[in-house]
């Protein structure tokens, strides 16, 4: 630790340890050693008026280790196979599948929403902290400091509706065991709730606030954790999301945040990777349901994530003096569908191609069925960059205007030769497969073990990019992570990432994934059924019948014989205006009725 030269000794200056950490007592505020540079004022005052101001410093050896310690992954157990969306969809057999890359879209009914999956979340956690002694004492030596709710779904305009999420989840337990579980739920009283809303990228923003307010705490020798909850429910109706319908779904993630953690390691001493612009390619302005282009939404998410991607690699390389990708083995981020990571990764071939291997890449162009990049020699994002400052204010629409431009419109095309090769095993030459350079490169980033949650899932906005990691942790091999958020309207941020298990067994006892075990089926006319209400929103849905019971309409939905054999989870019988609730929970075989507790 260093002082600067012309610093006065303080009155009360003495020296110590705490827990390893070199701390210095000035005027008594202790400051411990930590990574990054510090300013921290003696007293109060400030330093025109006489007093001296400490800057720290930080040496960059004692930084320690911030990250995901534990997953929770919940999703509804009711699903519309990808058979039934191809009808739905009028789309033609196997495309849901093979062409889009979803085998599940996980849909909550009646009873079920944003708040009872996140609930779920916040039950199995304590459920699963609870039954460990070593996890118990890290919940109680780092206590929960801040829950950073992630959702672009919420439907009170006043506070986070994971509030609910919480009250439904720690009466539910209070009424299990008051004197096991009364000293986690005060705990969770002595938070800080805060909301995180932009588009899918908001688990992304929560976690750059967690890091910051873990290492923030510990440099002042508190030891503090956090908790980013995400909860979102896909869903489009084909006005104003046109063949999108095939990319709904649901799910709910719950990360823990702490020091030394067993899962991943989130390198925060280079910073992050960051890109923002106003991009008009997603909104829910006015309507639950969001309004969404093609093909100029598929531009905007490999724009912006390709933005942060090279902010976060020259921010690598100015710490490090190496590079970034050439060390990477495994990239998780955002996954609208499957294959959209697919396509993505035909942009980080191109990249890896021209940054390390010129040769095969000059070969890869020679070929006649791929030919010459048409923008050789430029990045994607100089070309952009380009495109939308001569653009500068046109009186035309943005989204024609990039849409229709003939040299991304050329890139597009070359890049997607650049991926696949025609399928020689169809006559028509109509299908396509991966090229075996292609496919070696996204093996070599675990890039498909990151889709088989999220095929079994489909689209889960914020939750999306964490679905696809706790995949990764559970089906992948990499040690060295990219993880990529984006936010349609428009942002990306990207981290760089070490694996910090070190066993299969820690990833298993660590990544929770709570559904599937009594999966449901819907049929075409449950579908029906279940997306009309859905495209209605979380609120009115649960609201706009007098003397409803949302249980009762999911039993005859789902055409049960009791409400007890719902699966496992928690329910909502019915939600008021006045901000109260009527819930249960369902083991499986019986419903409890829950009320809140506190």
């Amino acid at each position: 630790m260093m002082a600067t030269q012309d610093m006065k000794a303080a009155n009360d200056s003495s020296a110590g340890k705490v827990e390893g950490l070199d701390v210095m007592h000035v005027d008594g505020m202790r400051i411990a050693e930590t990574h990054t540079n510090v300013t921290a004022r003696v007293s109060g005052m400030a330093p025109q008026q006489g007093k001296e101001v400490l800057e720290l410093t930080i040496d960059a050896k004692h930084a320690p280790k911030i990250g995901v310690d534990k997953i929770v992954v919940t999703a509804p157990d009711t699903f519309v196979p990808n058979e039934v969306l191809d009808v739905v969809t009028n789309s033609s057999p196997g495309k849901t599948r093979d062409g889009i890359g979803v085998n599940k879209a996980r849909l909550p009914t009646y009873s079920q929403g944003n708040v009872t999956l996140a609930a779920n979340s916040i039950y199995e956690f304590i459920k699963n902290v609870s039954g460990s002694k070593e996890d118990s004492a890290k919940f109680f030596t780092e206590p929960i400091n801040a829950i950073y709710y992630a959702t672009e779904s919420n439907d009170d305009f006043s506070r986070p509706e994971a509030v609910i999420a919480l009250a439904m989840a720690t009466s539910r337990l209070l009424n299990e065991n008051e004197d096991k579980y009364r000293p986690y739920v005060e705990m969770l009283r002595h938070i800080e709730l805060k909301q995180v809303t932009f588009a899918c990228a908001g688990a992304g923003l929560s976690m750059s606030n967690a890091l910051e307010s873990i290492l923030a705490a510990y440099t002042f020798s508190r030891n503090e954790s956090a908790l980013i909850i995400t909860t979102d429910t896909a869903v489009y109706d084909s006005v104003r999301a046109p063949n999108a319908e095939a990319t709904q779904g649901a799910a709910a993630t719950l990360y823990w945040i702490t020091k030394n953690p067993r899962l991943l390691n989130i390198d925060y001493s280079i910073g992050y990777g960051k890109f923002t612009i106003q991009f008009p390619d997603f909104t829910k302005f006015g309507n639950h349901n969001p309004k969404v282009y093609g093909k100029f939404s598929e531009i905007g998410y490999v724009y912006a994530v390709a933005e942060a991607l090279e902010d976060l690699e020259a921010r690598y390389a100015s710490y490090s003096g190496s590079d970034l990708i050439a060390k990477i083995d495994a990239f998780v981020g955002h996954v609208p569908f499957p294959k959209q990571a697919i396509y993505f990764a035909g942009f980080l071939f191109e990249h890896y191609l021209k940054t390390y291997n010129r040769e095969l890449f000059e070969e890869l162009q020679s070929r006649p069925d791929i030919g010459q990049s048409p923008i050789d020699g430029k990045k994607f994002t100089d070309i952009m960059r380009e495109k939308l400052r001569a653009f500068n204010g046109k009186d035309e629409d943005i989204v024609a205007y990039i849409a229709n431009d003939k040299e991304i419109n050329a890139y597009w095309s070359w890049l997607k030769r650049l991926r696949d090769a025609p399928d020689l095993s169809d006559p028509n030459r109509k299908r396509s497969v991966p090229r075996p350079e292609f496919e070696a490169f996204i093996k070599g980033l675990n890039i498909r073990n990151a889709l088989v949650l999220p095929s079994e899932v489909g689209n889960a906005y914020a939750s999306s990019t964490h679905v696809a990691l706790a995949s990764e942790l559970l089906h992948g091999n990499g040690t060295n992570f990219i993880l990529a958020y984006y936010g349609s309207g428009l942002i990306a941020k990207a981290f760089y990432a070490e694996l910090a298990a070190t066993s299969r067994k820690m990833i298993e006892d660590n990544v929770i994934v709570t559904f599937g075990a009594q999966d449901i089926a819907l049929d075409a006319a449950q579908y029906a059924e279940v997306h009309s209400n859905l495209l209605k929103g979380d609120a009115r849905r649960m609201m706009e019948t007098e003397n409803s019971d949302l249980i009762e309409k999911d039993v005859r939905l789902l055409r049960l014989e009791d409400p007890g054999r719902l699966p496992k989870g928690f329910y909502l019988r019915k939600r008021n205006d006045d901000g109260t609730w009527e819930g249960a929970y369902s083991d499986g075989s019986n419903m409890a009725e829950i009320r809140s507790r506190y």
